[in-house]
């Protein structure tokens, strides 16, 4: 059996959007029981890979209080999730030259299992797949999911296709689904609105972090 070592997993929390049912505000920054819920985010995945990056497409500065590296979309023209990622990974590809995993996790994720980067890399190696992605009885979470970095070519392509869904790019490069089961509540939970916030803080104050475990599915 392979040995799961975070050495070559890199990290990029997807924090680019417009946050129109936030009222216009960054969902990272909106306080989650007393502290941002990009540092929710933050603390679950940074002991999982060597490193995390930011994807943003608001002033940097507002995130100069995380120490992360702030990636912008390529010409800095916001392309939904999937440009963030093709974005980091180039990022990674030029400056970290070992990395061969990228995970991607939503900013809007506060509950991200702890167990995610590790179960959807055995997957990969398990199913000799280039990407996986999250899934529970909630349904598919195509951006928590992990991707070879060998796939930018792809990814870029893609793009210039215009079509920017990660649904219909995981299916074309034949990713797995990673099945994660679940307590009392869905570890893939996204906060998208006022109602969702309070859901979560209900959360917090009652359950500790979750530990999803895993078992294996065929590719979707």
């Amino acid at each position: 059996m392979a040995v799961y070592s975070t050495q070559n997993i890199a990290a990029v929390i997807l924090a680019g959007g417009n946050s129109r049912r936030m009222n216009g505000r960054a969902k990272g920054l909106v306080e989650l029981c007393g502290k941002p819920m990009l540092q929710h985010v933050l603390d679950a995945t940074a002991p999982q890979v060597e490193q995390c990056v930011l994807s943003v497409n608001l002033d940097p500065s507002l995130f100069s209080g995380f120490g992360l590296e702030c990636i912008a979309d390529r010409n800095n023209t916001a392309v939904g999730p999937l440009g963030g990622i093709f974005s980091a990974m180039n990022y990674l590809k030029e400056h970290s030259m070992n990395t061969e995993w990228m995970l991607s996790v939503p900013t809007d994720c506060p509950f991200v299992p702890q167990n995610l980067s590790e179960s959807l890399w055995r997957k990969a190696k398990h199913d000799g797949a280039p990407a996986v992605f999250a899934s529970n009885r909630a349904g598919d979470h195509y951006l928590c999911a992990l991707w070879s970095t060998s796939l930018a070519d792809a990814l870029e392509y893609q793009l210039n296709q215009d079509d920017l869904s990660a649904r219909h790019f995981l299916r074309a490069c034949n990713a797995s689904r990673c099945e994660f089961t679940e307590g009392a509540f869905d570890p893939f939970f996204n906060v998208n609105n006022e109602e969702d916030l309070r859901a979560a803080e209900k959360i917090l104050d009652t359950i500790s972090h979750p530990l999803a475990h895993t078992s294996s599915n065929p590719n979707p």
